[in-house]
């Protein structure tokens, strides 16, 4: 049991390694299109550098490299709010060791294998007539609580498909990293919450640092950590 996750883990490093993530000194327009990134449509904390050929967000899949996972529905962006909540609705919250059972409206087939893709907003909702795309639930769970990552696939450790626990749930990013517990997790409403997020939103402003506050102490800002040696051979 032992060697094969050992194994499982090598595996998963192997295909990090192999992962064409570039960090950007800076973000002007011709240092993106120099190292491959895009414009593109916000994630849902509001970042639009994009990989061009899997769409990936750049501060999400930093933040995932930070083993960073929480959910403060007060601080999504606007475009996601109401898609979020309305998912939320469908998964019975337990403890985060647990699987959170998946429960769909009784006009759904509940005897299906993987439950059906839903409407959230994705990368390519910026060139589609309509306000959200059709993507797996587990992706779009994936998306709000760790980050965006484009058009790459989302997979349950649990291999429960009828799982909606974040912390069940990786992409190539951060398969070999186990995350025991969220870095903050809020669900309610909080109307000064709202607020502040809405005024960040009209002035552009990055919302990081609303969401450190929010960390466990012993949580380092993923924005903070430096992992341009790692990636650029440096």
């Amino acid at each position: 049991m032992a060697n094969t996750l050992t194994n499982r883990k090598n595996r998963a490093r192997q295909i990090l390694n192999g992962l064409n993530f570039r960090f950007l000194p800076d973000e002007k327009l011709e240092t993106l299109e120099a190292l491959g990134y895009y414009v593109g449509f916000p994630c849902p904390l509001g970042h639009k550098i994009r990989d061009k050929n899997e769409h990936w967000c750049y501060h999400c899949v930093r933040r995932i490299q930070g083993n960073i996972c929480g959910l403060d529905v007060n601080y999504l962006h606007n475009v996601y709010q109401e898609d979020a909540r309305a998912l939320l609705n469908l998964i019975e919250i337990k403890e985060p060791d647990e699987c959170w059972p998946i429960i769909l409206p009784k006009d759904n087939n509940l005897n299906a294998s993987v439950p059906k893709r839903v409407n959230f907003p994705s990368y390519r909702t910026g060139q589609m007539d309509r306000r959200t795309d059709k993507v797996s639930l587990s992706k779009a769970i994936y998306t709000f609580t760790w980050g965006d990552v484009g058009s790459m696939r989302v997979s349950r450790r649990c291999r429960n498909n009828w799982c909606g626990n974040p912390l069940h749930m990786c992409s190539s990013w951060n398969r070999a990293d186990v995350l025991k517990d969220f870095h903050y997790l809020d669900l309610e409403i909080n109307p000064k919450k709202l607020l502040l997020m809405a005024k960040r939103h009209r002035l552009n402003l990055p919302i990081e640092d609303l969401i450190a506050m929010s960390y466990r102490p012993t949580i380092a800002n993923p924005q903070d950590v430096d992992i341009s040696q790692k990636y650029n051979g440096e």
